[in-house]
């Protein structure tokens, strides 16, 4: 390979980095001085168009891996919009902050989510209690009494065996 092929830079154990570039400094994506990132790391992928899918889609109810799917992106993409938090063109032209729009969304599609199941006959419930409890964190408790004959106490038998193992002496 020629040196126009390779990155070149030097990596932690002082070698040439042998990977191709791919940005307009000349470097790969670990050792590019992109100023589209701010750990010098690819450039994110974020865009009005990706940020406005992800957020219609968290509206609709749908999980953050599905909003990312929405949106087009990989697992763990969406995690690092929402840290990040930058700003985008709403459908209305808006500039506003990603996390807020995106949990503004959630918020709603949570709600849809909890009204449909509970009022709308047209709903599936299971589905939306489903949806609710992957994306939502809702949690289903449930408590019984058990009695035994009669409405007496349960009888518990608890047996214990131990089993010796042989083992050689190697």
């Amino acid at each position: 390979m020629t040196d126009d092929e390779i990155c070149g830079e030097t990596k932690n154990d002082g070698d040439p980095c042998e990977y191709t570039p791919k940005y307009d400094d000349g470097k790969c994506g670990i050792h590019t001085e992109c100023t589209d990132t701010d750990d010098g790391g690819r450039p994110s992928k974020f865009t009005d168009e990706r940020a406005r899918d992800a957020v219609e889609a968290a509206r609709e109810g749908l999980s953050k891996a599905g909003c990312e799917r929405a949106a087009g992106v990989g697992d763990g993409t969406l995690s690092n919009w929402l840290e990040q938090n930058p700003t985008f063109e709403d459908e209305d032209g808006e500039v506003r902050e990603f996390f807020r729009a995106f949990r503004r969304a959630r918020r709603t599609g949570e709600s849809e989510l909890v009204r449909g199941g509970l009022h709308d006959d047209e709903v599936d419930t299971s589905m939306a209690k489903f949806l609710l409890a992957s994306s939502f964190d809702y949690k289903k408790t449930e408590q019984r009494e058990v009695t035994g004959e009669g409405g007496g106490p349960v009888q518990v038998e608890v047996s214990e065996t131990v089993v010796e193992t042989p083992h050689s002496e190697d």
